[in-house]
């Protein structure tokens, strides 16, 4: 098991894919889509469809220890099993989508590479603007009948605001699982355990 200089390298994905096959890895992620859908029950309402939840974190640390290629499947499952136990409105496939592609984020940030602030910074970035603002108000929209703008603009606001707090919280998250991870064998052994700015 090793760190890789880059997600895109022939190499990394034959390791992510090999991860499939995996048990260990399996059984954790199977553990992280239970933790994201029982904390997805801790939410906290700030506008039309719109919540403060903390299931970034399940998602984000299942990334880190299978990679993209079980990263995809633990978003389609993930998103789909939620609904079912607990569905908020019509099922949407939209939204299976954000969460897979928040996954395929993850992952590439943080499965196998060396982690830093600067990482965290930028998968918090690229998921909350692009995915859940970009892509997350356009299915809000559909589904409601509402104008794009407005909810855009909350969004915008709710993730914005909310940024510093998850990139924080990310890095506690880390820094006190990654010993126990590298014990299991399910990170990297050079993996260090403090997570520097660069």
């Amino acid at each position: 098991m090793q760190l890789f200089p880059s997600p895109f390298s022939r190499d990394y994905w034959r390791a992510a894919a090999r991860e499939v096959k995996n048990l260990r890895v399996l059984i954790f992620a199977a553990l992280m889509i239970a933790a994201s859908i029982v904390l997805g029950y801790f939410r906290i309402p700030v506008g039309y469809n719109l919540n403060l939840t903390v299931t970034f974190v399940p998602r984000a640390v299942a990334a880190m220890v299978g990679g993209p290629v079980v990263g995809l499947v633990f978003g389609f499952v993930e998103d789909i099993l939620g609904w079912a136990i607990d569905p908020q409105g019509p099922f949407f496939p939209g939204y299976t989508l954000d969460t897979m592609l928040a996954m395929l984020v993850y992952a590439m940030c943080f499965y196998r590479q060396k982690l830093t602030v600067w990482r965290v910074i930028v998968a918090k970035v690229i998921t909350n603007y692009p995915i859940t603002v970009g892509l997350g108000v356009l299915w809000n929209s559909i589904l409601s009948g509402k104008g794009y703008i407005p909810l855009m603009i909350t969004s915008l606001i709710k993730n914005t605001a909310y940024l510093p707090l998850q990139v924080v919280l990310l890095v506690i998250v880390f820094q006190a699982l990654i010993p126990t991870l590298r014990k299991s064998k399910l990170l990297p052994q050079d993996t260090p355990a403090q997570i520097p700015w660069h």
